[in-house]
């Protein structure tokens, strides 16, 4: 069996996982035949963060090209991210963010993602990760959404303090602060 913390790629036994954690996490979850379809593409990106062993919360993301005056770049979407209640506020939330976050182009680095308006908790995590939002947005009908971003002036500093302290077995108590 596993010992301590670890972020892995998202395995075909982990679907079912998921897929329940989605349903007790939102009222809006998305079935079962789309996060296959979703996973299969090349540019979606799922990790699972997992405690000595057990499933505790995942993130699902996407590479995206973005063309701005005569630049091409990549950004990253934030399409999805959950842990578990009992396991919440423990730092892995923020292990799956910052895993993320080291994907980012180092030319011009950027995340984006949207939540509800309502949804205050998701919306202070992702600000204490360094997310900020940039506007209120709604479809017609729809609750508002903020738009947040990942767009820093100091992911340099911030993330390589992160790839110093790279979570290890045996240091993430020290590293997230629980032990």
């Amino acid at each position: 069996m596993d010992t301590g913390v670890i972020v892995r790629p998202v395995e075909a036994r982990d679907v079912a996982f998921i897929l329940n954690l989605e349903r007790s996490c939102f009222a809006d979850g998305w079935g079962r035949v789309f996060l296959p379809e979703m996973l299969a593409r090349r540019s979606t990106v799922g990790n699972v963060v997992a405690v000595e062993g057990t499933v505790c919360g995942y993130s699902i993301y996407r590479r995206v090209k973005v063309r701005r005056n005569g630049f091409e770049f990549r950004k990253l979407f934030l399409d999805f991210m959950a842990v578990v209640p009992e396991c919440r506020r423990s730092g892995l939330g923020t292990l799956l963010a910052l895993e993320m976050l080291e994907n980012l182009d180092v030319g011009r680095p950027m995340a984006e993602t949207y939540v509800r308006e309502r949804d205050l908790a998701s919306q202070l995590f992702l600000r204490s990760c360094g997310w900020i939002a940039t506007g209120l947005e709604s479809e017609c009908g729809e609750e508002p959404w903020y738009r947040m971003v990942f767009r820093n002036a100091w992911t340099d500093n911030w993330l390589e303090t992160y790839r110093q302290r790279r979570l290890t077995p045996d240091n993430v108590d020290a590293v997230l602060g629980t032990g």
